[in-house]
């Protein structure tokens, strides 16, 4: 088996010598593990690779007979892609039979990581089930990796995901007299989006949590945050595709789990309102300020909103059940309703001052 360990950077992949393996591995950004290293840790991740080998060779290869491949003909390369304060982030790309593939592996080393792992993955693997949409990944295998090293013993709790070729992470950042997303593209530079390009980020921000929004039970995708990272993009050919990374609850708001005679209208208008005011916070570079994006950005995910009830009801899974004729009284889903609610959505969120006491 042929195998090479990187570390991504924006000035392109570091090849990692035996002298760079011996480095302690860092549980977060600043602090060092006791005694794993990053060999230790890209270790790991190659016995997980090889002890899933027939899930991942009969997924990404659509290779009914994975079990069959012998390890001597699989080549892989494994790259450190980030490392969060929770989970550490790497691509695998595999070849085999002459073709190749790339995987996403998050790592978790602390018991409450992997708590919050295991909720993810399971949530990833409903949703799919669920309503089989594209926008998530598709979650493959989760399984727990113990390290033995003669200074210690430690275990990753390894979690494996499609990978979104093509995709990156951006943050809010201010450009001229506009706050737009700065997209961090690896391979060809950051950049900032247009304000034509901005505008479509956050109306698919909307699109895709409304098309995940159960009117049975009033559940939503909620804890995601553009300050992780969670929403990533791809522009290309001037075409604008967004996915979301993971799903960390899926609950309905707190105070409607209180209240069993909720009218599935108001439950809409408070999913309307905390998607569009959480949808324009973010933080400078993902860890600093506060940072806001413009109006822009409400009058997008309001159209986004009201664009993924219509293709819910395309699909025979209305959110309003009796009451849609009310939302549609005037044509292309103009509802005086909506348009009210959207309105005020708008005057509350002109106070950013306001918007920090969102959890």
């Amino acid at each position: 088996m042929i195998i090479d360990y990187l570390f991504s950077s924006p000035d392109g992949d570091i090849y990692l010598s035996s002298t760079d393996l011996k480095q302690p591995f860092l549980i977060s950004p600043y602090q060092k593990h006791p005694f794993l290293t990053l060999g230790d840790y890209f270790n790991a991740i190659e016995k997980y690779i090889l002890d899933e080998k027939e899930i991942f060779l009969m997924d990404i290869f659509s290779e009914p007979s994975g079990r069959n491949i012998s390890s001597d003909k699989i080549e892989m390369v494994i790259r450190s892609e980030k490392h969060g304060m929770l989970y550490h982030i790497s691509s695998v790309e595999i070849t085999a039979m002459d073709e190749t593939r790339k995987l996403c592996i998050i790592s978790a080393l602390s018991q409450k990581a992997k708590e919050y792992m295991t909720t993810e993955f399971e949530l990833l693997q409903d949703l799919r089930k669920k309503y089989d949409y594209p926008y998530t990944p598709k979650a493959l295998s989760l399984k727990d990796i113990r390290c033995n090293t003669g200074d210690g013993a430690a275990s990753f709790l390894m979690f494996c995901t499609e990978w979104f070729e093509g995709y990156h992470e951006w943050h809010l950042a201010s450009r001229k007299d506009q706050i737009v997303p700065f997209i961090w593209n690896m391979e060809q530079g950051h950049r900032f989006a247009s304000l034509e390009d901005s505008f479509e980020i956050f109306r698919q921000i909307a699109f895709i949590l409304t098309l995940y929004y159960d009117p049975d039970h009033f559940r939503q995708i909620l804890n995601w945050h553009h300050s992780a990272g969670d929403f990533i993009v791809k522009i290309q050919d001037a075409k604008i595709e967004l996915r979301l990374i993971t799903v960390r609850q899926y609950n309905p708001l707190t105070f409607l789990v209180q209240d069993e005679q909720i009218n599935p209208l108001i439950a809409i208008i408070y999913f309307l309102f905390d998607t569009t005011l959480r949808a324009r916070i973010d933080k400078v570079d993902g860890t600093g300020g506060f940072i806001f994006a413009g109006q822009y950005s409400l009058d997008a995910a309001v159209k986004g909103f009201f664009e993924a009830l219509k293709q819910k009801e395309n699909e025979g899974r209305s959110i309003f059940g009796g009451i849609d004729s009310d939302v549609q009284a005037h044509g292309a889903w103009q509802g005086r309703k909506f348009l009210q609610v959207s309105e005020h959505c708008k005057y509350f969120q002109t106070q950013p001052n306001s918007l920090v006491c969102v959890p």
